[in-house]
């Protein structure tokens, strides 16, 4: 954070300016407060999204897309308390997940529904962002979510997200646990390590290069209603994320955002993904709804 001013002394300020100098002390505490938080990291590893249904049974139909860009896969996953299918691209270091419109009235199942997900790259992280939630009184619900994997039920990951009335959807910063790192493999040193979703997809593979071009998850553009922004931006700054104008954003990621006074719903625009290596210019277009524009190191996804 930036200073706005300082203050040298209390010289002119004894008569009529008492109440101007406790708000500037409380302020620098503040400042304080906020520069001595931890600095923590966290990687955009996955982004879901409802598509339609023509979108959905298209989406991996070219070439081009599924042999080069992205390993595709369609797949269930079984959890205690829920089961979901849907269609994977699986990246070197981020996922995408695309739905389609379900019956069940859940958050992924309607039209334009979406989550973006951060993972945490150290055990106990998420556990520090909690306190700091608590100290700035910003209302937060977790969760454990429990993987059913040959016919073992496992601790997969515990979930943080800024508490709020239900809506079409949810940001959340998740971390894996130690038993779940275990039972794939990772050792009691790697688990206690600095983890990035990169290293953790490496090890998975057993550092097989990876077969596609699509690296990570590079921005963001969404269309926010105006009644969703307080939700929005309480989530951005507890994930530590600094803001300009109309972004907030990491190292590796931004999330830019236009504000709309309508009934419009949130959604996303555009997904912005890195690719490994330089592509030619191509536009594909997967239906009236969906088209993927690349050129370079960049594959944008409009929606």
């Amino acid at each position: 954070m930036e200073k706005q001013s300082s203050v040298k002394s209390y010289d002119g300020c004894r008569l009529g300016c008492s109440i101007d100098t406790r708000l500037v002390i409380v302020f620098m505490i503040l400042a304080h407060s906020i520069l001595a938080q931890p600095k923590l990291l966290s990687d955009c590893n996955t982004i879901f999204i409802c598509i339609d249904s023509v979108s959905y049974r298209q989406l991996f139909a070219n070439s081009y897309i599924k042999d080069t860009l992205f390993f595709c896969r369609e797949a269930t996953t079984n959890t205690l308390n829920d089961s979901y299918t849907g269609k994977y691209a699986i990246g070197k270091a981020a996922n995408l997940e695309f739905f389609k419109p379900s019956e069940q009235d859940k958050i992924g199942n309607h039209l334009n529904d979406f989550g973006i997900e951060f993972k945490t790259r150290t055990l106990g992280e998420l556990q520090t962002l909690q306190q700091i939630a608590q100290q700035q009184k910003v209302p937060i619900d977790t969760n454990t979510t429990q993987l059913t994997e040959e016919d073992i039920v496992l601790v997969w990951y515990k979930t943080l997200k800024v508490k709020r009335t239900k809506t079409n959807f949810e940001l959340s910063i998740i971390e894996y646990q130690k038993v779940y790192l275990k039972y794939l493999g990772f050792t009691d040193a790697e688990i206690a390590s600095p983890m990035t979703f990169d290293y953790f997809n490496q090890k998975l593979s057993h550092g097989r290069k990876y077969p596609r071009q699509f690296n990570k998850i590079r921005a963001i553009t969404l269309q926010i209603n105006k009644t969703e922004m307080p939700y929005f931006k309480q989530f951005c700054v507890l994930n530590q994320m600094k803001q300009t104008r109309n972004s907030f954003y990491s190292p590796d990621l931004s999330i830019d955002y236009v504000v709309v006074d309508t009934p419009l719903p949130t959604k996303i625009k555009k997904i912005k993904v890195e690719l490994i290596n330089p592509q030619a210019k191509r536009n594909i277009r997967v239906s009236n709804n969906l088209s993927f524009n690349i050129n370079q190191k960049n594959c944008e996804i409009v929606f």
